[in-house]
């Protein structure tokens, strides 16, 4: 109620979420109250304010004034002080010096005196309150109590510290409360079957209802109260969090701790070296501790910190309080280990120690069936031998809510399946049930359990008892018995009269013989689950086995008391074969149909319980077992009054009744007819059975009446759908019953559930179909449905929950209580896929088809595969049984193929007659394979997570489909056909044509989804025709509409972009790369348009990102990638797939083979054409970072050669050839690894192409395509572009490319396909040089750049391109003939010849061919009708007129040598460097720390000095070239780079320092050449945020940095590039 009032006062906190907004809650604490059925939670709901939070607390321990007497009231904001730490309140309540305040970030009160209160500022209040009262939106409890069970209470309790995603309902401002819908949570209860599903507003009026009371409000917000004692006392008020880790995840993680096959503790290995210092943060916070600590028994579960046995202090909760002893048992949550410690090794956990999530799991081996009795000591030391400390890679299968464990499989070395290592060796394999395996039907069963055991059963719960048998009660006994130990009414020990005698006559011998031998029968290193004798509190010595090993003290369970203690070591002695042969006595029992009334047993209840059954000799009567308890009924014959316990209980209010028992009507009616056990066959299920079958909504009852009767929830898949399954139940291949694995929790406890409600139960009449049932074998219940009642009292029951049919008797059919009828049945029903006759549902199966199939049922359960199951159809019989038709998998064989040989042929009446008829139509895979590409084309959009595709290798199909059913349809018309529809029918679209169809809707308008195109529609009755049973052939084509998503797009995206995508892609074809298949038959894929990825497109355009789910570590759960989709190089002709801009509007032609003209699609104002061709110039410059400015790029240098930073060098300034529009998926490799080698063939040359012949005179529209300068410069004709963009795609076809033959060596004029290295893809190219280390200078000739490259990057041209002539033009403008070459090659001439000209291809030219001189055209260019010429300065300076235009006195390849670029920086990428230089414009140049190659840099450049073969030619210097020069300084040699020229006085920088300096030009070598393949060492930096943008330095600031950095390691991070 103190809550609720304080909460009422906070609406002025801001914080509150906006009613219908999306959130992410951190569940805190989840508070259950027995009297309330509202589930309601702390939770912090501003995860990204976490920082905020953790500031304030840090400034709030500097407190404001303490309260003085009289100061504070109700409704005051203040500081508490609690143990050390202050925390921001408000008070409550006053009485006094005594107050109660409420804890705004904690959620709970605090009563205490104002002592412990202070003032705050009044900033430290405007943060709104870490955590918010939310109650979870729409869910009740299920049962008539209105409370929640044990079960659910424990499902509840386990999301806290959990992330969820929750959508928030509403807000209630006056109460500050929240109400969240949490699907993962709410969807979970209702399908486990403890929780109802209420509608938001029937939800909402009954929270305002339950607000209005008192009593309702006091139990929604009862908070904890803290008290504080002498010591400090441990708090559950921080909790550790433990993100989840989704099925099918894959991590490393070392193994810390194997306790036994179902628990192993594995540590996510990437968070390894981060626990390691957070395990010397506790330590050292610990060890600087002196206060005690105050533990009680209630402190189960509790957050705390434990010293370890090496002296360390752990995270760790409590386990197990041993007041007597002063000891506590503890599990290091960080590292999975159990041990017993003193108390004074137990402190509190600082808060800041529980922000670090959890993330060491405990996992269960997948496929290792538990024991129930225990695992052997060597079985564990064998696993340890495997696991322990070892470090794995581990696959989450799934993960049971009950238990909070993963399923995992483990692979070692090799990728060694760990699993099935660990349970192939002998007798490693248990031997008995599985986890379902409790409740495993007899017979007719093939599941991952074995066949049910005898009914002898070892019934104690610990680990360990060796093959000592306990004492077996049968069903319905009664024996005289003691209680010795309680845990509750539901747990506690007997042990009865039986064996009194024998049992004195043992304890008497071993008092004797370990009295007389106190130094003899020792153990040492006692190991778990040993059978022992251990010396109790009162100095006697009893059987016990080993439990738990500390150091010093160790843990046994007493067998025949049912008693735990922790003694120490030296107390436990061997036990002699002469103790063993006596069965265990202590037999675990719980109270038959009694339950606790609110959810778990009161204080009050267990007193009463234990004074009412310690030290009386009580009379047991066994109603029946469950698991390893007896289910019993207790008597107290000495007993005044009601001498039954299990009614005391009741009637005191103690307990409830899970059901009143009532008198049978029918004489013998707990006498069940046994019907016998032999193996279930065909023979064994009567007729009827067959014929009926299930549909889990029966038509009839066993007595009429008018009350509604109960049903099953039938499971329903779509087709396509591929779900892991166990076979639960085979007739034979056509009939068979599936359960999904994945549901195997659920099902485990509604069994469990099920046995307790049930256990004690008596016959009622008027049993509905839908029942409870006994099985006549092993007389445990189980959920059925009753199909035929016999004459005699004995009906025919099918295990709705496995698939088996078996007669029974009347009297052991129970009511089902509504609570178990919200499970889906779990059995669903199926037959195998005929491949060969697909319509067929009932195939004539041979025996070997029959013995083949139970074979690979059987080999799958016993190796512990999961089967994978395909949903290919579902048809119904006349009696409505449903079938779905299916194929099962394992990864290494698809049982219908291996049986498609073993079908015997169909009689015609059994697939051509009425029994059974399709609906739906039929799936297939279309054999598309993940990681594959496949051409499609959109047919019907929904959206982007929901469209529908036609794959073009079926276009041949749907023509052929089209036509039948067209042809078909007609002749329906001409007859007339009875309009009697099933789900399936032909539908007349709106074209008027008719096509496959099924009905979805009737009512209130009939929609029918048109199946081989995806769209949905409302017809008119008359657009109907049903489809004849005759019509196999078309009904036997499957579906071929492919479902599709796009992968890595959000399905929220808003409408606008499915309204864009549908617009824009319906009947578009694309090449489709298959990301995944979901589990619904949808595939996720991405779409390429040419060299354009949809994907990235529509996130680019439309800002999108797609959310990942919020975890500790986004890396988690990475997007994995086919092998296939594994080239990142976007092979493009823009700057980046990701970015370009040539998808605005995709044309709607039937394919994209031909490629629309360039300059017909416009793009932000310019043609595709210029916008590819700018493209050119702004990828020059994005391998270097900016701003380096004395390393100019490419395209501001002088037309000479640079190396790429691949290593592949570049012949010219404009390095790159004309971008033309071809498609991005190519293989990567050249094939070189693959092929055969193959004897050297001829290489074309240039002679071999179709000459180009060109009329002097003729003047054509042209563009530049490279240019050097005036005097050398290519062209391509306008009129040819089509062309050209037509033999680039030929040329980067994927199977041309793959299929292409590797080059080993080439000659200068040898005709190749060469690959352009800046955008990878393929074009034609001429060696024209051959150098050193297999690389060849070569030119693109349909584009005139050249460059370096390695010959592996060259292959054969295939001849079918030889007949493409010679795209580009070699010109050079008249004007500049004229002008000479030494002026022509000006900088300034050049620059602004380029600029007339456009850069690389952005104008349009008229070119007029006046003559070829060799190989050369002389042209005049112009633009616009203005003449484009050479513009000369005016400076006075002459030329010499006489120098001819092929007269060069520097090579061009000489002049193209240049350093290759640095390895790209990435942007957030750290490095540690040293700072070589310091520049006056804020840059500054950095080493990395770990070069190897400086040294061998620094060697090799002093050895240039006195090489006189290495002076460089003043004429041949030129800007950018590097060379090796002198630095005046230290006369030492260094790699630089000419950056200005003055007569003989050069400018260099040193590339590997970053420093200028003048040298004389007789102090300049000529670079190595094994110094041109080595990257400059320096970078260019400037630090974050002393930009220029930001001003500029003051004087000195450079000598200060100088000053701090100055030879000192440092760590950068990269933040811009």
């Amino acid at each position: 109620a103190a809550a609720v009032q304080e909460t009422a006062t906070m609406s002025a906190i801001p914080g509150l979420p906006a009613r219908g907004s999306d959130v992410t809650v951190l569940v805190t604490r989840v508070h259950l109250h027995p009297l309330c059925e509202l589930v309601a939670f702390w939770g912090k709901l501003s995860q990204q304010r976490s920082t905020d939070y953790e500031i304030l607390a840090d400034e709030i321990q500097s407190h404001g004034a303490l309260f003085k007497d009289l100061e504070g009231n109700p409704g005051d904001q203040c500081l508490v002080h609690i143990d050390t730490t202050w925390y921001r309140a408000r008070i409550v309540s006053r009485n006094g010096t005594k107050c109660s305040v409420f804890l705004i970030d904690r959620g709970m009160t605090y009563t205490g005196t104002t002592s412990k209160l202070a003032w705050g500022k009044k900033e430290h209040f405007l943060l709104p309150p870490e955590v918010e009262l939310c109650v979870l939106a729409n869910v009740l409890p299920l049962s008539s109590e209105n409370r929640w069970s044990p079960v659910a209470l424990e499902f509840l309790k386990s999301f806290t510290g959990k992330l969820m995603d929750a959508h928030v309902q509403d807000v209630l401002v006056p109460d500050r409360m929240i109400l969240l819908n949490i699907p993962c949570i709410s969807k979970q209860m209702y399908e486990m079957g403890f929780a109802k599903k209420l509608s938001p507003a029937t939800f909402q009026d009954f929270l305002h209802t339950s607000l209005k009371s008192i009593s309702g409000a006091e139990a929604l917000t009862e908070v904890q109260q803290l008290y504080l004692g002498s010591g400090e006392r441990l708090q559950k008020q921080e909790l550790f969090m433990y993100p989840e880790l989704p099925g099918g995840t894959v991590e490393t993680v070392i193994v810390t701790e194997v306790t036994n096959p179902q628990q192993i503790f594995c540590q996510l290995k990437v968070f390894s070296h981060e626990l390691k210092k957070l395990t010397e943060k506790v330590t050292q916070s610990c060890e600087g501790k002196v206060s005690s600590c105050m533990i009680s028994p209630d402190m189960i579960g509790y957050p705390c910190a434990a010293r370890g046995r090496d002296g360390r202090w752990y995270r760790s909760v409590i386990q197990q309080v041993f007041p007597t002893n002063k000891v506590v048992e503890v599990l290091n949550v960080d590292y999975g280990t159990k041990q017993f410690v003193q108390v004074e090794n137990v402190k509190r956990l600082a808060a800041e120690f529980t922000r670090m999530p959890v993330v060491t799991y405990v996992c269960s081996l997948h496929g290792i069936l538990d024991k129930k009795v225990g695992w052997t000591t060597s079985e564990i030391d064998f696993l340890k031998s495997l696991l322990l400390h070892k470090t794995v890679i581990a696959k989450v299968e799934y993960r049971s809510i009950s238990d909070q464990v993963y399923y995992v499989t483990l692979y070692g070395d090799d990728n060694i399946n760990m699993n099935s290592l660990f349970g192939s060796k002998e007798n490693c394999f248990p031997k008995y049930e599985k986890t379902l395996g409790d409740y495993a039907l007899p017979s007719g069963v093939y599941t991952q359990q074995h066949p049910a055991q005898p009914e002898r059963k070892m019934l104690s719960s610990q680990p360990s008892v060796e093959d000592i048998p306990a004492e077996d009660l049968v069903t319905n006994s009664s024996h005289l018995a003691v209680v010795h130990h309680v845990s509750s009414p539901s747990e506690f020990w007997i042990q009865t009269e039986n064996y009194r005698k024998e049992l004195e006559e043992m304890l008497d011998a071993m008092y004797h013989l370990y009295q007389d031998s106190a130094n003899t029968h020792m153990l040492i290193n006692p190991s778990l689950g040993l059978y022992c004798a251990a010396q109790a509190q009162d100095g006697e010595f009893y059987r016990a086995t080993v439990t738990e090993v500390g150091e010093t003290q160790i843990k046994v369970f007493f067998v025949d008391y049912g008693n735990t203690e922790v003694i120490d070591g030296s107390k436990i002695r061997t036990l002699p074969a002469e103790f063993r042969k006596m069965p265990q006595l202590g037999l675990k029992c719980s109270l038959a149909g009694v339950r606790p009334k609110d959810g778990r047993w009161s204080q009050n209840a267990l007193e009463y319980f234990i004074k009412t059954v310690t030290d009386k000799e009580l009379l047991v009567h066994v109603k029946g077992r469950y698991s390893d308890s007896y289910v019993v009924q207790l008597t107290n014959p000495e007993a005044q009054t009601e001498q039954d316990v299990n009614t005391q209980m009741c009637t005191n209010g103690f307990g409830e009744r899970t059901e009143i028992p009532r008198e049978p009507t029918v004489k013998g009616a707990m006498k069940p007819s046994v019907v016998s056990s032999a193996p279930f066959t065909d023979g064994a299920l009567p007729q009827v059975c067959k014929d009926i079958g299930i549909s889990f909504r029966p038509a009839f009852g066993l007595l009429s009446n008018e009350r509604k009767i109960s049903t099953f929830k039938e499971q329903m898949f779509p087709i396509g759908s591929v779900l892991d399954v166990n076979v639960s139940c085979i007739e034979s291949p056509n009939d068979f019953w599936c359960q999904l694995v994945q549901n195997a929790g659920s099902l485990r406890l509604l069994m469990h559930d099920i046995q307790a409600y049930y256990a004690n139960s008596e016959f009622e009449p008027n049993v509905d179909a839908a029942c409870v049932a006994r099985h006549p074998e092993n007389g445990m219940w189980y959920r059925a449905l009753v199909i035929r009642k016999h004459e005699t009292s004995q009906v025919d029951v099918l295990f709705v929950d496995y698939g088996q049919t078996k007669t029974v008797s009347l009297f052991d059919l129970r009511k089902i209580s509504p609570e178990f009828l919200a499970l889906h049945g779990q059995a669903f029903r199926c037959s195998l896929l005929n491949l060969i006759s697909s319509t067929s549902a009932i195939n004539e199966w041979n025996y070997k088809a029959k013995e083949r199939f139970q074979n690979f049922v059987e080999n799958a359960a016993s190796n512990f595969i999961i089967l994978k199951c395909t949903i290919y159809a579902v048809m119904h019989s006349e009696q409505m049984v449903l079938h779905n038709i299916v194929d099962l998998e394992t990864p290494f064989e698809s049982i219908c193929n291996t049986l498609a040989s073993l079908i015997t042929s169909i009689p015609p009446k059994k697939t051509s007659g009425p029994s059974f008829r399709l609906d739906t139509y039929y799936y297939s895979t279309h054999n598309i394979k993940t990681g594959t590409e496949e051409q499609v084309t959109v047919a019907f959009v929904n959206s982007v997570s929901d469209f529908y595709c036609h794959l073009d290798k079926n276009a041949d199909v749907m023509k052929d489909l089209t036509m039948r059913v067209n042809t078909l349809c007609q002749q329906l018309e001409r007859v007339k056909v009875p309009a009697v529809f099933g789900t399936l029918c032909f539908a007349r679209y709106t074209d008027g044509q008719w096509y496959r169809a099924q009905i979805k809707a009737t009512r209130p308008k009939l929609l029918v989804h048109f199946v081989d195109y995806g769209e949905t529609l409302q017809v008119d009755k008359s657009d109907l025709l049903p489809v004849p049973k005759e019509a196999n052939d078309i009904m036997s084509v499957p579906v071929q509409a492919v479902v599709c998503a796009l992968s890595d797009v959000p399905t929220d995206v808003p409408s606008e972009v499915n309204e864009w995508f549908e617009k824009t892609a319906t009947e578009c074809q694309f090449r489709a790369l298959i990301v995944a298949r979901e589990a619904d038959g949808k595939l996720l894929v991405e779409l390429y348009h040419g060299n354009t990825q949809i994907n990235a497109k529509i996130k680019k355009t439309f800002q999108i990102e797609k959310q990942e789910e919020q975890v500790v570590c986004q890396s988690w759960k990475p997007h994995q990638v086919p092998a296939t989709h594994a080239p990142k190089t976007e092979r493009t002709f823009s700057n980046r797939a990701m970015d370009s801009k040539d998808y605005e509007q995709p044309c709607k032609k039937s394919n994209f083979s031909t490629t629309k003209a360039p300059c017909q699609t416009k793009l932000d104002g310019k043609s595709m054409d210029e916008n590819l061709r700018s493209a050119v110039k702004s990828t020059t410059q994005k391998h270097r970072p900016a701003p380096r400015e004395l390393y100019k790029p490419p395209s501001q240098r002088q037309p000479n050669r640079t190396l790429t930073n691949d290593g592949s060098e570049e012949a010219s300034g404009q390095l790159r050839p004309r971008k033309v529009k071809t498609e991005r998926f190519i293989s990567e490799s050249s094939g070189t690894e693959s092929q055969e080698e193959t004897p050297a063939e001829k290489l074309p040359k240039l002679i071999d192409l179709p000459s180009k012949c060109i009329t002097p005179g003729t003047a054509v529209d042209v563009y530049v395509s490279h240019c050097d300068s005036p005097l050398s410069l290519f062209v391509q004709h306008v009129s040819e572009e089509d062309d050209l963009f037509s033999l680039v795609e030929k040329l980067n076809n994927p199977d041309s490319t793959s299929k292409a033959s590797p080059i080993k060596d080439v000659h200068p004029g040898d005709l190749v396909k060469a690959e352009f290295t800046d955008d990878s893809s393929w074009y034609r190219a001429v060696v024209k040089e051959t150098l050193e280390n297999a690389r060849a200078l070569v030119e693109f000739i349909d584009f005139g750049n050249t460059a370096v490259m390695p010959i592996s990057k060259m292959e054969q041209l295939p001849k079918s391109l030889l007949l493409f002539p010679v795209y580009s033009t070699h010109c050079m403008l008249k004007d500049a003939v004229v002008l000479g070459e030494e002026k022509a090659f000006e900088p300034h001439v050049v620059s602004a010849f380029k600029e007339d000209i456009g850069s690389c291809g952005d104008k349009v030219l008229k070119c007029q061919f006046i003559k070829q001189v060799g190989s050369v055209w002389e042209v005049t260019l112009e633009d616009g009708g203005l003449d484009i010429g050479c513009k000369v300065s005016t400076d006075g300076s002459d030329f010499n007129p006489e120098k001819l235009v092929n007269e060069q006195q520097v090579q061009h390849f000489d002049k193209s040598l240049g350093y290759p670029y640095q390895k790209e920086i990435q942007e957030g990428q750290q490095l540690e460097v040293y700072i070589a230089t310091i520049n006056e414009d804020q840059t500054f140049w950095c080493q990395s720390a770990d070069s190897q190659e400086l040294c061998m840099i620094t060697s090799a450049v002093s050895e240039v000095e006195n090489a006189a073969d290495q002076n460089i030619n003043p004429d041949a210097l030129y800007l950018g070239m590097p060379c090796v020069a002198l630095f005046a300084d230290d006369q030492l040699w260094y790699r630089a780079e000419v950056v200005d020229k003055n007569d003989n006085e050069l400018s260099v920088l040193f590339v590997d320092y970053g420093n200028n300096s003048q040298a004389n030009i007789t102090d300049i070598r000529v670079v190595p050449p094994a110094l041109l393949e080595v990257p400059p060492q320096a970078f260019l930096c400037e630090l974050e945020g002393f930009d220029a943008s930001h001003g500029s330095w003051r004087d000195g600031a450079a000598d200060e940095l100088s000053s701090l950095t100055a030879d000192k390691l440092l760590q950068i991070t990269v933040t811009r590039v």
